[in-house]
């Protein structure tokens, strides 16, 4: 199921390991053209900066109601820089 997710967001599967890990990401999958992303209680998530995200970039940024974020993750997107800029960001620059 790994693999198949790494093929879909065009990252390699041991990156996406490592960028899992990083930010202490629980799940992450891909649903239509969104990427839903779970963080560990302990992830140094900033709640200002997300909130600003979705405030500011509503079609792009979401929060479920299992307080995931959602991402929207189009085809052209594909890349590991985007998934670790936009979680940078939102974790103080941690990795």
């Amino acid at each position: 199921k790994e693999m198949n997710l790494s093929k879909s967001l065009g990252i390699d599967f041991s990156k996406l390991k490592i960028i899992a890990k990083s930010f202490l990401i629980t799940r992450i999958e891909k649903v239509k053209e969104r990427l839903i992303i779970a963080f560990h209680n302990n992830a140094p998530i900033n709640i200002e900066k997300v909130m600003q995200k979705v405030t500011r970039y509503p079609n792009e940024f979401k929060l479920t109601s299992s307080s995931a974020l959602s991402l929207s993750w189009k085809d052209e997107y594909n890349n590991t820089e985007r998934l670790v800029y936009i979680l940078s960001e939102i974790c103080n620059g941690f990795i």
